[in-house]
């Protein structure tokens, strides 16, 4: 296992204008908007644009700690959930996953890989709902030396109990330095509607009531199957590439 690889396969969400992965051992990873889910064992990012094929020019690598613009933080596995909801979530209605009809939050995550791709911190300042919070471009380049690619993103999203806020999960699979096979990842966003109407990556700090909201949807039912069925690609992954094997187990200690 060559040490470049080390800092690589993890599972972000998106909190400060990134977006993030899911990886055996959780841990965060984020440009500013990303968030990680603590997943048993998951990955990171798909890259994505509304330019998918510009995507597909330059190679980067994943971010390890601060390398997304969104808010960042772990969704326990399946076997690690609190099933203890907070109040928060009894006071107010839970909406299921929905995977088609919004294709204003897909193109703004695909411009949000287009960009972390192209390494263009204007463009990612300009997805996120509070600009100041992008990371700096010295440290979008350390974060992503290691990836090549992200492909076959996938969104998954629930409304939230507020109008024009959304739970954004992405699925998406990394193609890291010197590995074959792609790496499976889920990671997790907030998407906000700004004063003009438009949607961006939230970056700010949420108050106590959203952040307990946000949290407490990595429990519910639909979001565990979604959890479940990446582990499941992530095993599969790892049985048929020895090299992703022996990475992720490098990174994990597992």
């Amino acid at each position: 296992m060559k040490l470049r690889h080390k800092k690589i396969i993890l599972l972000t969400i998106m909190g400060n204008m990134g977006i993030g992965i899911i990886a055996l051992s959780l841990s965060q990873m984020k440009t500013g908007t990303e968030e990680t889910l603590d997943m048993k064992e998951m990955n990171r990012i798909e890259k994505v644009d509304s330019n998918k094929d510009k995507m597909m020019q330059k190679n980067l690598s994943v971010p390890n700690e601060q390398d997304e613009s969104t808010i960042s933080v772990a969704i326990p596995s399946t076997s690690q959930v609190d099933p203890t909801l907070s109040p928060i979530s009894n006071q107010y209605q839970v909406y299921g996953i929905e995977e088609d009809g919004y294709p204003e939050i897909e193109e703004l995550v695909y411009n949000y890989f287009a960009a972390k791709i192209n390494l263009d911190i204007d463009k990612l300042k300009s997805l996120s709902n509070d600009p100041m919070n992008i990371i700096s471009l010295e440290q979008l380049e350390k974060d992503t030396m290691y990836e090549e690619d992200y492909r076959n993103i996938k969104c998954y999203i629930k409304k939230s109990y507020e109008e024009g806020v959304y739970i954004v999960y992405i699925y998406y699979e990394t193609k890291i330095t010197g590995i074959t096979t792609l790496a499976p990842n889920l990671s997790k966003i907030l998407v906000v509607t700004d004063h003009t109407g438009e949607l961006k990556i939230n970056d700010k700090p949420m108050d106590e009531k959203l952040k307990a909201y946000f949290d407490d949807r990595n429990n519910d039912a639909d979001v565990q199957e979604l959890i479940k069925m990446t582990n499941k690609e992530v095993e599969e992954a790892k049985a048929q590439d020895e090299e992703l094997r022996n990475y992720w187990e490098s990174i994990t200690g597992t």
